[in-house]
């Protein structure tokens, strides 16, 4: 659950000159047993709505997403690194150069090495964060980057595409792709364990 989704409980207090919480007796004060009766029921519906608007809020927070600053961005000088880009093809995906990592492992043996050698174990404890990117997503990332000539192209939850200089982390650009509206709902009502209406 979200750290900034709450839950609330109500706590019903005893009845008066009753010791325990035992059920009545058939006959014990009807008419104030079933007024506490449907009291009960009553709170016990606040008690399950306030829970469940909780959780559907908590829902909605981590799923939430931060839109671009336009829906239709007008389009500006191209940068220095997409006019240098260079297309990937086959035999570069067979024997990419060393410092581009066009596939998931980086090659297709799968070993996830690279041969770069500037960092070394005399100067790894001096590497410093140069730059970070917040993707709008606040569920977890899991696909690596893909780098192809100082662009670097990240996959996010959320169907997201966003190209980042690798160099300075600048945006390139970001592409979303919107969900069809019955995938939408249904992706909801699983995340949320609601019941997935039958067509």
């Amino acid at each position: 659950m979200n750290e900034n989704a709450t839950a609330s409980f109500i706590i019903l207090p005893r009845e008066p000159g009753r010791q325990g919480g035992g059920r009545r007796r058939p006959g014990e004060d009807s008419n104030e047993g079933r007024a506490m009766l449907e009291t009960r029921k009553l709170m016990h519906g606040v008690c399950a709505a306030a829970v469940i608007a909780a959780a559907a809020a908590g829902t909605a927070f981590a799923q939430e997403t931060v839109a671009p600053a336009s829906a239709t961005p007008v389009p500006g000088p191209m940068p220095d690194v997409l006019q240098k880009y260079a297309p990937v093809t086959a035999a570069r995906l067979r024997q990419p150069e060393d410092a581009n990592w066009l596939l998931f492992r980086r090659t297709y043996d799968g070993w996830g090495y690279s041969p770069l050698a500037q960092i070394t174990p005399a100067n790894v404890g001096r590497l410093e964060l140069v730059w970070s990117f917040a993707t709008g997503q606040v569920e977890g990332h899991q696909a690596p980057p893909i780098v192809n000539n100082g662009v670097m192209f990240v996959a996010t939850p959320g169907n997201q595409i966003i190209a980042l200089e690798a160099k300075t982390g600048d945006l390139l650009w970001r592409y979303k792709r919107p969900l069809p509206e019955d995938l939408t709902a249904f992706i909801t009502a699983i995340e949320s364990d609601a019941d997935v209406p039958k067509s």
